[in-house]
């Protein structure tokens, strides 16, 4: 298998460099803004997490799961606002640290095709929403399956050590590899610095704030599916934070 085709480009700085167009010749899937909540955690479940992570990956020497929840809500004019929620997996391809998505229902039949067919995500259609009144910051997600997931976020009285956001800072870095047709695709860029970094330099078009991360899944009864990436509960949660992004970035292709 090859790695030839890099989907997701990520052009954090066309809106800083120039201003950024909105006639009728903007790419379709150009996201103008979003906000969401991101978390990092540990699980146990080995035997489940071999299952769902394919097997041109390895397996880590941590069980790592990356969780979000996103409300792409300002689009291009060609394009439908949706949300989703999604689960990646850390892996190892070709000796390397990868993320690989194992869970994504979003609110959009439209975002859900494309991602299926032009990214080898296994997006299905399911149910979102929030509730941000800080402190505390949430999402819910309801799939297909009358399936729950809650992630939630608390800013009350929480104090980020500088370790643990430099673990978070690294696990942001790593790529996010797919499966489309026997090829491996990469949906982003390596980039040399962090969402963390770009929010520090940009601190009014891209926010980022940590706090306290709980997540809670509920599988319906009639699910009879063993290796549900919902049932990869968490021992221990690496880091949660809500980001807000005011910076547009768009689809594309290159080859590397």
């Amino acid at each position: 298998m090859k790695l030839i085709k890099i989907i997701f480009v990520l052009s954090f700085f066309l809106s800083i460099s120039r201003g950024h167009s909105q006639n009728n010749q903007e790419r379709k899937f150009t996201y103008h803004e979003n906000y969401g909540i991101f978390t990092y955690y540990e699980t146990k479940e080995k035997e489940i997490y071999r299952e769902l992570l394919p097997e041109e990956f390895e397996m880590p020497n941590q069980l790592l799961v990356h969780a979000f929840i996103n409300d792409f809500y300002k689009m291009d004019s060609q394009t439908q606002p949706y949300k989703e929620f999604a689960i990646f997996l850390l892996g190892i391809y070709r000796g390397e640290k990868i993320w690989h998505c194992v869970y994504m229902p979003v609110t959009s039949k439209e975002s859900m095709i494309a991602g299926k067919w032009k990214l080898g995500l296994p997006k299905t259609i399911g149910d979102i929403k929030f509730n941000i009144q800080p402190p505390i910051y949430e999402g819910i997600a309801l799939d297909e399956d009358n399936c729950t997931v809650t992630l939630k976020m608390s800013t009350d009285n929480f104090d980020l050590k500088k370790e643990n956001k430099s673990r978070i800072e690294e696990l942001t870095l790593i790529p996010k590899i797919n499966i489309l047709n026997g090829d491996i695709i990469q949906m982003n860029q390596s980039r040399s610095k962090s969402v963390f970094e770009i929010s520090d330099k940009f601190p009014s078009r891209l926010k980022v704030i940590f706090g306290e991360g709980t997540i809670n899944m509920s599988l319906n009864n009639k699910v009879k599916d063993h290796s549900h990436p919902l049932k990869l509960i968490p021992s221990k949660i690496l880091g949660t934070y809500y980001l807000h992004n005011t910076i547009p970035f768009r689809l594309g292709s290159s080859s590397r």
